[in-house]
């Protein structure tokens, strides 16, 4: 049986070993790609999607982990099988990866499993990450939706721990790549460092450690992972009640205050522009009747309005760069 899989909620992985034949379709700088003949004609078509894109895949796992794969584990060799199991390797380091063909046309569904595996041979070239870990799995599955997020299908993970009993796996890991329990938590807790504390896919990697605490704790300097996660997690999503979730993202997480703070800079722009606009508003100290007393001059105006737009906008800007500037 494969150590190392992307499986659907119970599924296995099928034995293939001398039982499918194999049509070599094409090669890429690093990848060469067959495909089981029995799947027809749509084995080059999906063969073709894959080796269209897989060389930036490659691209983004060497940015993300800052590490290339060991010469000596390339070409990688990928076998595209008839089949809905998911995805499969022999072992963290093998990369000889085999994709299930599912209906066949679902092109982006390949090249998410393709980096679902190809990602954890990163991982042990990185070292930091056990691909067989349900840290590792998580990795694994948030990395291939970041490059194909309509292709999550039926392996969203986060909606059994929401909906579970939502047992602790940020203070220790599972030794499996197969709980959708344990996987669960882990998809949501690295999209919650990710979408929520905005730190960069790349900086998360980095700061690899045997336990998401341990990452958190890297990242942040602070040791209340569990705590700092769930409390946000049940302040909107109650624990017993269902979820409604159907993906593994459920961050950003925004409260009123927020939303007050975003308003007050959107209010500054608005504010500056009536100010530069004639006849736009009517200020004791700055307002367009020139016999009014303590009127500062039309110039003046147009200033502080124009100090008004700038402070709005850049306070916008800064706002939206703390929420998104991770998101890479």
């Amino acid at each position: 049986m494969a150590n190392s899989v992307l499986v659907l909620p119970g599924g296995s992985i099928p034995s293939v070993a001398g039982l499918v034949n194999y049509v070599f379709r094409n090669a890429t700088a690093n990848f060469r790609v067959s495909y089981d003949e029995a799947l027809g004609g749509q084995g080059p078509i999906l063969a073709d999607a894959v080796l269209a894109t897989c060389e930036a895949d490659m691209a983004a796992m060497i940015s993300w982990f800052g590490v290339s794969l060991p010469s000596n584990t390339l070409p990688v060799n990928v076998y595209i099988d008839v089949g809905s199991f998911g995805a499969s390797h022999a072992n963290c380091t093998d990369t000889g990866l085999h994709l299930a063909a599912f209906a066949g046309t679902n092109l982006d569904l390949m090249r998410f499993l393709l980096v679902a595996e190809l990602d954890e041979c990163f991982m042990a070239a990185q070292g930091k990450w056990d691909c067989g870990s349900s840290s590792g799995e998580g990795l694994s599955r948030v990395l291939a939706t970041e490059r194909y997020p309509n292709a999550l299908n039926g392996f969203a993970s986060a909606p059994t721990w929401l909906d579970g009993p939502r047992p602790n796996w940020v203070d220790t890991r599972e030794g499996t790549d197969r709980d959708y329990l344990s996987i669960g938590c882990s998809t949501l807790f690295l999209n919650y460092l990710h979408y929520q504390l905005n730190y960069t896919w790349k900086a998360i990697i980095a700061a690899g450690a045997p336990t998401l605490a341990g990452t958190f704790t890297l990242l942040t300097g602070k040791t209340n992972a569990w705590t700092k996660f769930t409390t946000l997690v049940a302040s909107k999503y109650k624990p017993g009640v269902p979820s409604g979730v159907t993906t593994d993202n459920i961050f950003p997480i925004r409260f009123l205050t927020d939303i007050v703070r975003s308003l007050a800079w959107a209010w500054m722009i608005i504010a500056g522009g009536l100010l530069i606009t004639p006849g736009g508003v009517f200020c004791i100290a700055c307002g367009a009747p020139i016999n009014v007393a303590g009127y500062i001059g039309r110039p003046a105006t147009i200033l502080v309005g124009i100090v008004l737009i700038a402070f709005g906008i850049f306070g916008l800007v800064t706002r939206n760069a703390q929420r998104t500037g991770g998101r890479n």
